[in-house]
């Protein structure tokens, strides 16, 4: 199926083809990667021109998908390197709402149950699964609080559990629509010269599988790339630990707090909302960042400084 290995996540593994027209893609979780080629198969064809050609693929063991290989960096890269310049970023923003108007041109409807699970139950599971698995995260969590840049917080699961009625109320107004659902940069692919948008690794469920959710989702995954995530997966942040502190500093530039803005002007009244959704994404992912304690940390600090922006009062 391929023969030059790619990084990849711990779960995943990523070949490139010896044609070098193609990349393939195999995982430990067969039923992700079956709901993520169901995703790409069930996509409308008006949305086709924003996903790379499916060229092989199986739904049996052993799963496999073999995408056609697009010659674009991605935002994550563009974002991280400076490679794209001032004026290029409205037209990626404008792209992405474009993007998102045609998705929400094929709307559905959203089980309670399914958005309970994305927002609450998914939280509730994962955090579980990281205090277990980190004991610095757990003593926070049974004494309540920790120090974060010098000043006495709360621990971000105990923010999550003292405000899940604010939480719940994500519940009663989503925004259904198709939805890519791993929407942060490093998952689009963009061409300057070209304007275009491809979409790559799409999460293919919501609370269930198929290729509908809660845009709001999307939105959030656009912002936590824009608020410290890719800092931390590229390595681009210095954290410290000793006892009850933490001190995490992200070289943000002038530029890449612009972009935080301008998303955020964009957002307009869904903002709030968004911000919970992010706050959320912090909080899941850290036991799936397992394979290093010290990037768990970053986000996990994150997390805090999110929750303390969206309940300041």
């Amino acid at each position: 199926m391929g023969t030059e290995p790619i990084r990849a996540r711990y779960f995943n593994r990523l070949t490139i083809g010896p044609d070098g027209r193609s990349i393939c893609k195999t995982s430990r979780h067969d039923k992700k990667l079956r709901d993520e080629i169901n995703w790409y198969l069930n996509l409308p064809e008006q949305l086709q021109t924003y996903i790379p050609v499916v060229q092989d693929y199986s739904l049996q063991h052993p799963v496999h998908l073999c995408l056609e290989y697009i010659q674009a960096p991605t935002l994550s890269e563009s974002y991280m390197s400076g490679r794209l310049d001032r004026e290029d970023w409205p037209d990626v923003f404008a792209r992405l709402d474009q993007l998102f108007s045609r998705f929400a041109g094929f709307p559905a409807e959203l089980d309670t149950a399914s958005l309970y699970e994305m927002y609450i139950g998914k939280t509730r599971t994962r955090m579980a699964a990281f205090l277990n698995g980190n004991e610095r995260a757990r003593r926070f969590y049974n004494q309540g609080y920790y120090r974060l840049n010098g000043k006495m917080v709360l621990c971000p699961f105990r923010i999550f559990e003292s405000h899940l009625g604010d939480f719940r109320s994500l519940l009663d107004n989503p925004a259904a629509a198709v939805l890519h659902g791993d929407l942060c940069f490093s998952n689009v692919l963009y061409a300057p010269e070209k304007q275009t948008v491809k979409l790559v690794d799409p999460r293919g469920s919501f609370g269930i599988p198929g290729i509908y959710g809660d845009r709001r989702y999307d939105l959030a995954k656009i912002r936590h790339s824009l608020n410290g995530y890719e800092h931390i997966v590229h390595g681009r942040y210095a954290l410290h630990m000793e006892g009850n502190d933490i001190r995490l500093e992200i070289p943000f530039t002038d530029g890449q707090l612009r972009l935080l803005r301008d998303w955020d002007r964009y957002l307009g009244g869904h903002l709030h909302d968004v911000a919970k959704i992010e706050a959320l994404l912090f909080l899941s992912m850290l036991p799936l960042h397992r394979e290093s304690p010290e990037r768990q940390m970053a986000l996990y600090a994150v997390a805090t400084r999110l929750l303390y922006e969206i309940f300041a009062d």
